[in-house]
């Protein structure tokens, strides 16, 4: 029912059955920042320590499926252009073996919440050295 007072609104309305303007995919950009306009700047990718990092990789319902990801397909843009790879639980950058720095484990999901309009996780970090993991609760929505 609120579509039909939107429909009335509408002076032009273009459709690309063939595929050649759109495609069916997301693709991942980066982020912007508060207060950035980024019609003039574009947007970048974030440190693999910094906290915006710790959300993409860390906060997210993707499960690895015999070495592909599944799960809502904006997170899986994200993950992919960020060059991160996910197993089980573990999440870390592409090309590293060890779980040794810059990992980041999931130890509890909270999933998506319509009601709350948010989704969080407890993550920990695994140290560059030997350490003790710091945990972070990161959340998104």
């Amino acid at each position: 029912p609120f579509r039909i007072p939107s429909a009335g609104k509408v002076d032009v309305c273009c459709f690309d059955k063939t595929g050649t303007l759109t495609a069916s995919r997301l693709i991942f950009e980066g982020i912007g920042h508060a207060g950035t306009n980024l019609l003039e700047q574009n947007p970048e990718l974030p440190d693999d320590d910094s906290d915006a990092m710790k959300v993409l990789a860390g906060c997210h319902s993707l499960v690895a499926i015999d070495g592909k990801l599944k799960g809502d397909p904006m997170e899986k843009a994200a993950f992919k252009r960020l060059s991160w790879t996910l197993v089980k639980n573990v999440a870390k950058p592409k090309g590293r073996s060890s779980t040794k720095g810059k990992s980041i484990h999931i130890v509890r999901r909270f999933h998506f919440n319509p009601v709350l309009k948010r989704m969080s996780t407890i993550i920990a970090m695994e140290p560059e050295t030997d350490g003790d993991r710091e945990y972070y609760a990161v959340a998104k929505g």
